[in-house]
């Protein structure tokens, strides 16, 4: 549009001081006369287009704002002041010769902007706080120079901007829309200020920019740990924590449920061993980047065999997730209110019950960054656990002289060896005199039936490798029933309490009380191999 305006002298023209008027005579016509001038297409157009180098940025990313100003009028601009309102959660990186105004806007004076030029001020920030996303920029002409060229004497001219009202007022600039959505005021492109002021955007002086931080909040675990372990050992698991996300994660911390049968006897980086039976909690763990991981080790012992095998678990109980959660923003001048939303693991419910996870058992970190929660939420990990159960008593009997006086007596050393991995268990050995032997003594606790043919010791439990001896004393009664032939054998043991539906234990190598499975004769511990749970000895008197 065009503003007409006339400037129309209507008064004589003062003389020059210096020099005096002209001599006329009184004859000549007057020496003035009128002449109107009018001033068509005096336009002042300034306009205003803001982009920014990326629609989304990462967390550790820097922004780049690119404020554009044309003049599209016929008139140079003289000195003018553009405006950004940086959002909150934004910090200033760098400025381009703008002026912090301490209040969360910076100004630029630009001095002139000539008919045709185009003006471009760079604003680096950098995210602050991530619960102010998404984040709407909006800069603005706010004071220009159209004043120098109004008319304040004889016919007034007030010049302004032909289609924009520099000032402060985010609000009334046309209609933005809501942040990071389409439809609204945004010229997107530096040369979009040439379509601006039409339709929807009356006033071409200001525009926004949207910049979103996409968050992706992903912890993963792995746990591993030995497939089986000798019963008196210690076996040591690792927990692996993964961060697959693309922020950090804040602290978080894991737990390492116990199972029955196993108890935690020492932890990594601070674990908590109070309830060492039931869990191991680290709290409060440090912070990590994108891509890193951390590990942490438990040392585990087995205390009840019959539990096994063991399923261990550990899971991240609690995370940073809630760090990056957004928070509701009303109503404010050119930026219509978002509302708030949750930011939870992306594919992981993050709680201490373990038995709401599906149980898969990872033996190595996950290839895919983004995992299907309802095939397995790969915030825990199993690992399972066995104990090489080798259950085995060994018994040789000796006698201090095969050849005895025939009012003399015969000195029988039963020895029992626990040649397995595991306690033995309490047991029982028996030994059957032979017809023509009367009992005389035992020690141990050995005691003889009520027909005096059978003397029985119950033992103790042996540890594995370790093992025991009782001594038997018997007399001659009938010397027509020699050479006798004396038998000790285990009758009963404790294997069975380290059954298990799975794995049904029993004595390696023998079957107590059943003699007829073990007929050798071993003189040591050392010869003891198959069906050894029973020994014959010979003797004279």
């Amino acid at each position: 549009m065009t503003r007409p305006w006339s400037c129309t002298p209507r008064s004589t023209p003062t003389p020059h001081p210096t020099r005096p008027p002209p001599t006329t005579a009184p004859t000549d016509p007057p020496a003035h006369d009128i002449a109107d001038v009018d001033l068509d297409d005096l336009r002042y157009d300034l306009a205003l287009a803001k982009t920014v180098d990326a629609a989304a940025t990462t967390f550790d990313g820097l922004i780049t704002f690119t404020i554009t100003v044309q003049n599209q009028g016929n008139l140079d601009s003289r000195q003018v002041q553009v405006t950004d309102w940086i959002p909150q959660g934004l910090a200033v990186v760098s400025l381009d010769g703008a002026t912090d105004n301490g209040d969360g806007t910076v100004t630029w004076t630009l001095p002139n902007v000539a008919v045709g030029a185009t003006l471009t001020r760079l604003l680096t920030v950098r995210v602050v706080d991530t619960s102010r996303r998404p984040f709407r920029n909006i800069a603005e002409v706010t004071a220009d120079g159209a004043d120098f060229y109004d008319v304040t004497a004889g016919n007034v001219v007030d010049v302004e901007d032909l289609d924009s009202t520099p000032d402060a007022d985010r609000a009334n600039d046309g209609t933005y829309g809501p942040v990071m959505a389409a439809g609204g005021i945004d010229n997107t492109e530096p040369n979009a200020v040439g379509q601006a002021g039409a339709g929807p955007d009356p006033e071409d002086d200001a525009d926004i920019a949207d910049v979103d931080l996409q968050v992706l909040y992903d912890l993963t675990l792995v746990k591993t740990g030995p497939a089986s372990i000798d019963p008196a050992g210690v076996a040591r698991f690792t927990v692996t924590i993964l961060n697959q996300g693309n922020v950090p994660s804040g602290t978080f911390t894991v737990t390492d449920e116990v199972p029955a049968g196993l108890v935690a006897v020492s932890a990594s980086n601070g674990g908590d061993l109070t309830d060492a039976t039931a869990r191991v909690v680290w709290t409060g763990l440090p912070s990590l980047a994108p891509g890193a991981t951390t590990t942490l080790t438990v040392d585990m012992r087995i205390t009840d065999l019959s539990r096994r095998p063991f399923t261990n678990i550990a899971e991240i109980t609690a995370d940073g997730a809630d760090a990056y959660d957004v928070a509701a923003v009303p109503d404010a001048p050119g930026r219509p209110a978002t509302p708030a939303a949750d930011v939870e693991d992306d594919d992981s419910i993050t709680d201490a019950d373990v038995a709401n996870d599906v149980m898969v058992d990872q033996v190595s970190l996950p290839a895919a960054q983004r995992n299907n929660a309802l095939v397995d939420e790969d915030d825990h990990d199993i690992a399972v656990l066995d104990a090489d159960v080798v259950y085995d008593l060994a018994l040789v009997k000796t006698v201090a002289s095969p050849l005895v006086a025939p009012d003399g007596t015969a000195v029988f050393a039963i020895t029992v060896a626990n040649q397995g991995t595991v306690a033995s268990g309490t047991f029982t050995v028996v030994d059957t005199l032979p017809a023509g032997t009367a009992f005389v003594s035992a020690d141990n606790g050995g005691a003889a039936d009520a027909s005096g043919t059978t003397v029985t010791w119950n033992l103790p439990s042996l540890a594995a490798g370790a093992s025991t001896t009782v001594t038997l004393t018997l007399r001659p009664t009938d010397l027509g029933r020699r050479p006798y032939r004396n038998v000790a054998e285990i009758t009963a043991d404790g294997s069975a309490g380290y059954s298990t539906l799975a794995d049904p234990v029993s004595d390696s190598d023998s079957t107590p009380g059943d003699p007829g499975t073990s007929s050798a004769d071993s003189t040591s511990v050392a010869e003891a191999g198959v069906g050894t749970d029973t020994s014959p000895v010979s003797m004279c008197w």
